[in-house]
């Protein structure tokens, strides 16, 4: 009987002491998780395919924003252009003699920004926009053709010019995604 009142003080004091460390804690939490990812195009025989130059996805890239909402950088994203001579040949890199007749070029065909509160967003450099897709120096525009190297091409995000009068700035606790779709093009000379 005595062990007994001694296990049930000990149950009991243990129970009090959970209970009152526990006290100061109030509230909940919340965290979005987020997957997505991009079907790759099947290449053909005698085509050219865009392959990543790390080994980070070409559909990886990460914003960085303030509390504030507004975006302070991204994770730059890396292509080269290489070739396929048959199918279920693996790509190779172009010799330097076929890079000095075949002009590549590419350009952005669409760009949407999508924000779990500011919904989707199209078009590139309209005044409504407040991302921008940059390589290098350069701020890319929808269906503007760009000469490139086949060895490296950089593309991060940044913020537009019109950014202070965009619709779609990020606000706290939003989940947000920017997708752009690259066409590169190459011509024999």
């Amino acid at each position: 009987m005595k062990n007994n009142k001694k296990l049930f003080t000990a149950m009991l004091l243990s129970t009090v002491i959970a209970g009152s460390a526990n006290a100061g804690i109030n509230g909940n939490a919340t965290e979005t998780f987020t997957w997505s990812g991009t079907v790759p195009a099947k290449p053909i025989s005698n085509s050219i395919v865009i392959t990543s130059i790390t080994s980070a996805a070409l559909d990886n890239g990460k914003l960085n924003f303030s509390k504030d909402g507004d975006l302070i950088g991204s994770t730059s994203i890396n292509f080269k252009v290489q070739k396929v001579a048959d199918v279920g040949n693996a790509p190779v890199d172009f010799t330097a003699e076929e890079l000095s007749t075949t002009n590549l070029s590419y350009k952005v065909l669409s760009f949407q920004s999508e924000g779990s509160k500011s919904g989707l967003n199209d078009n590139l450099g309209i005044a409504t926009q407040y991302y921008a897709l940059n390589s290098g120096s350069e701020v890319l525009q929808l269906n503007t053709s760009v000469p490139m190297p086949a060895n490296n091409v950089q593309l991060a995000l940044g913020k537009s010019t019109f950014s202070t009068n965009a619709t779609n700035k990020p606000v706290q606790g939003e989940v947000v995604t920017v997708q752009a779709v690259i066409m590169v093009e190459a011509d024999i000379i």
